[in-house]
C-alpha cells in the first residue's frame, strides 16, 4: 500500500494497517508527538483503531523544546 508520510512516498505491507502499525514499521517514538491523517489529528487514542487507507497522506509532528 502507498501513503504519504511527511511529505514522502511510502510503500508498506499488507501487515502495516493502522497508525500504531506505522508508528513500530517506521521505528517512530511514541511519546512527544502528534500525528495528522489527512489534515485531520488523530487522538492517541485512536491510534491502534485508526485504519490507514491507500494514499493516505500522514503527517508526524515531534515535539521540541527549547526556545
Amino acid at each position: 500500500m502507498k501513503i504519504t508520510l511527511n511529505n514522502e512516498p511510502v510503500i508498506v505491507d499488507e501487515s502495516c494497517q493502522t497508525l500504531n502499525d506505522l508508528l513500530e514499521l517506521r521505528n517512530i517514538p511514541k511519546n512527544g508527538v502528534a500525528i495528522a491523517v489527512n489534515n485531520k489529528l488523530i487522538a492517541r487514542t485512536q491510534w491502534t483503531s485508526k485504519i490507514l487507507k491507500p494514499e493516505d497522506d500522514v503527517v508526524v509532528i515531534t515535539a521540541t523544546f527549547g526556545g
